[in-house]
């Protein structure tokens, strides 16, 4: 019995593996013969990708603190889930959670300072403010939230005289109507409620200084849902920011690159303006991915309990990764790769990011005798080392196993 699934290699084909490995990803390009000699020629370019992904990594460690935050109204929601409240309890309990959250990752984003605390998760269930905002130890806000599925009774209830001055959170398909309502009112005769205060002070989000939660309708405070909102929310907050930050670097570097190709000579105007949208494109969407990728990871380490990943290699194996993925998008757009070739060299950017993760922590830990530069050095040196060894491991794998990609499925020949 013979495996025939894998051609051995040519004289003069074998890589080697090490010295390429960490080429392709300083680079940013893809493996020999995985893609049209186009994409070969492009990859080596202007070295552009480098430099784009250096600033992935700064954006992806941006990324963390708003998705750690996020990590934290998750962990409130499937609290508030487990319990045997009333669905309208667990509504008004996950509005509280939502608004906290959301603006804790506006703050984390805006760099502030300020964080919004539960008083429910304070152990003061009964406490007249439901969300306190503190800054270095010092309280510098309070809100009252009311999520009732009738305007007039929200009305009511958050009109007590015991909430004035505090912000009034209301379901955003309310607040509207909930202040003018509150406006018609005025100050009742019994002096038990001030609708002046609410006409004044109800809104939608929770918000301090120029940060601010995100609005909440009250049907969906209620839904069983509400936690895959709240992170998918988050995510869509770093694609954007992601691609914002890969365009806005990456078209720099092209338009510079591609200006100087054009006066050298190098390039004709109509091919490098081309280049400049192409390059920028790119930059964009490996920005984004990367910054997904990353919130999707820091909110899921949040949830079980691991805060190390800002403190390891996932920002810059993750922007690799999305790099990767960005390029080969492109490539599937422009016909010059097929679907199911960028799914299959999919999984191998995820192993070599998995091995970058890996590497860069157990670098930087090594090297960290040398104070911050030993740190860094040992981070990328080791990034570079574990996305080479996850990779080769990868293929070496698949050549024991006789296994490899023939159009587009997975096979294995036994003679």
């Amino acid at each position: 019995m013979a495996i025939t699934g894998m051609s051995s290699p040519k004289e003069g084909q074998v890589r080697s593996t090490t010295t390429e490995h960490l080429n392709d990803l300083a680079r940013g390009r893809p493996s020999a013969g995985d893609v049209s000699p186009e994409i070969q020629r492009e990859s080596e370019g202007s070295g552009i990708n480098t430099v784009s992904c250096v600033a992935h990594v700064v954006h992806n460690l941006q990324v963390v603190g708003p998705a750690i935050a996020i990590s934290d109204g998750l962990k409130e929601i499937r609290k508030i889930e487990a319990t045997d409240w009333s669905p309208g309890q667990k509504g008004g309990h996950n509005a509280e959670a939502w608004h906290t959250a959301t603006f804790n990752a506006d703050a984390a984003r805006k760099g502030t300072g300020t964080k919004a605390i539960r008083t429910a998760s304070d152990y003061r269930p009964t406490d007249v403010v439901d969300i306190e905002l503190r800054r270095d130890g010092v309280v510098v806000g309070r809100a009252q939230s009311k999520y009732i599925k009738a305007p007039p009774r929200t009305t009511f209830e958050i009109s007590d005289k015991k909430y004035d001055g505090q912000q009034k959170i209301v379901p955003a398909d309310q607040a509207v109507k909930v202040r003018e309502l509150a406006a018609k009112r005025g100050t009742d005769g019994l002096g038990e409620k001030n609708y002046a205060d609410t006409a004044q002070n109800a809104d939608a989000v929770l918000t301090h200084e120029g940060v601010r939660s995100q609005p909440l309708k009250h049907a969906d405070a209620s839904k069983g849902s509400l936690a895959a909102r709240l992170a998918l929310n988050e995510c869509g907050q770093a694609a954007r920011s992601g691609a914002f930050s890969g365009a806005v670097i990456g078209g720099a570097l092209a338009a510079a690159t591609n200006i100087k190709a054009v006066f050298d000579g190098e390039k004709e105007l109509k091919v490098a303006g081309i280049d400049l949208v192409m390059d920028t494109c790119k930059a964009a969407t490996g920005g984004a991915v990367s910054a997904v990728t990353t919130s999707a990871i820091a909110q899921l380490c949040g949830v079980i309990g691991l805060r190390v990943i800002n403190r390891s290699g996932a920002p810059g194996a993750l922007a690799t990764f999305g790099l990767a993925v960005a390029k080969d998008s492109l490539a599937v757009a422009r016909g010059q790769m097929k679907g199911r070739k960028m799914a299959t060299r999919s999984v191998d950017h995820l192993l070599g990011a998995g091995g970058a993760w890996a590497g860069a922590a157990a670098g930087a830990a090594a090297c960290s005798v040398i104070p911050v530069v030993g740190t860094v050095v040992g981070g990328l040196v080791g990034g570079m080392i574990g996305a080479a060894v996850a990779r080769e491991a990868g293929n070496t794998t698949k050549r024991l196993c006789g296994l490899r990609w023939r159009h587009g499925r997975l096979r294995a020949g036994v003679a």
